[in-house]
């Protein structure tokens, strides 16, 4: 596989613990390399010639090449998440409210 996966977390506690868990961890026999990365805004991240056709350098390019998935599909794992965390409803309710993020819905 080539490429990185991002994970956006509401708190870098969050972001910390994840990380603390995923040391040691395999994906397909490989090592997952885990670290945190100084992306704040990932719509600016995002690679605008993928946006606009195809991007020519697939894995190699420096920028994200988003994937997405069904809304039906996302709706489902979003509830479950806010099912088994109801804090992470909260915090992103609050972080919405202070205009800094937008819901899923509309991602």
């Amino acid at each position: 596989m080539i490429g990185n996966v991002y994970i956006k977390y509401a708190t870098e506690e969050q972001a910390q613990d994840c990380f603390t868990a995923m040391q040691g961890k395999l994906y397909n026999d490989l090592p997952i390399q885990a670290e945190f990365s100084p992306v704040t805004d990932f719509r600016e991240a995002k690679c605008r010639v993928q946006n606009e056709g195809h991007c020519n350098r697939g894995g190699f390019c420096n920028f994200i090449h988003p994937k997405f998935i069904n809304k039906k599909l996302r709706r489902e794992l979003q509830d479950m998440m806010y099912d088994e965390y109801p804090e992470y409803k909260k915090a992103r309710d609050e972080r919405i409210e202070r205009g800094e993020d937008e819901d899923l819905e509309d991602q």
